[in-house]
């Protein structure tokens, strides 16, 4: 009997510590990066799948741009004009490890936001559709220009620079680029930002209109199944046409062209 209930002792305080390292917690936010960085793994948030996670974003943090291997295969190349240039994503790269780490884990649902870009996964449990602000980079403290509601499983890569960095002669100072894909997405957001602000020949530029080259764009990245949403300079907002329905201005003197 003594033996029976010093097994049911036992028992009861191993279920208890497996309760308590299965005990949900709050999204998780340390410095990485340079800036406040935040992970919410909602029903699968545990102290120790937070601290693999953020042990990876630090290890990435601290030796990303000494290791070669890493910088390449964040890389993708790009066509600027007549000229090739190369593009590498430190946080598009980080983005991706935490979603193997994730996978691993069994992770459903997940939101992910370092310092702007963002990921998110699968349902929460309230059933409410995610909603995405891309800044205005007018106010970049204020309301945001426009909100994505309902993406889910992508990555929301946003290149831009705001109104107390802002060099005035950027005609296009917001570019965000939606996909599955967070290396390519965010390096694509870079490309695209250069491409519309650079000082390209006219022979490069096709002599074509900014809303041709605005669809242009949105088509090629169609192909590979990627959204686009560019602020202009003028607060005006272009998009893929497939983001209709899922993005609004929450401004009432912006509107959006879906191209």
């Amino acid at each position: 009997m003594v033996k029976m209930k010093m097994l049911f002792v036992s028992a009861i305080a191993m279920l208890l510590l497996l309760s308590c390292d299965k005990k949900q917690l709050e999204p998780e936010s340390r410095e990485v990066f340079g800036s406040m960085c935040m992970v919410n793994l909602y029903e699968s948030g545990t102290e120790k799948l937070y601290g693999k996670i953020f042990g990876r974003l630090e290890e990435i943090d601290n030796t990303f741009s000494s290791d070669e291997k890493t910088v390449e295969n964040s890389s993708r190349v790009f066509q600027l004009g007549n000229e090739t240039k190369k593009y590498h994503s430190e946080k598009g790269f980080a983005i991706e490890e935490i979603k193997e780490i994730a996978k691993k884990a069994n992770v459903k649902c997940m939101i992910v936001n370092l310092n702007g870009k963002v990921f998110v996964q699968g349902s929460k449990t309230d059933k409410t559709p995610w909603r995405i602000g891309i800044k205005n980079p007018a106010n970049p403290n204020g309301i945001s220009i426009a909100v994505l509601t309902g993406i889910n499983n992508a990555s929301v890569m946003t290149k831009a620079e705001f109104a107390d960095e802002m060099n005035t002669s950027r005609k296009y100072p917001s570019v965000t680029v939606i996909g599955t894909d967070s290396i390519y997405a965010d390096n694509c957001s870079s490309y695209i930002f250069d491409l519309l602000n650079s000082d390209l020949p006219e022979e490069a530029r096709r002599d074509s209109s900014t809303d041709e080259k605005i669809s242009e764009i949105c088509e090629r990245l169609r192909k590979r199944e990627n959204k686009l949403v560019i602020v202009d300079a003028d607060g005006r907002i272009f998009a893929s046409k497939e983001l209709e329905g899922y993005l609004g201005a929450s401004l009432d003197d912006y509107e959006i062209v879906f191209k």
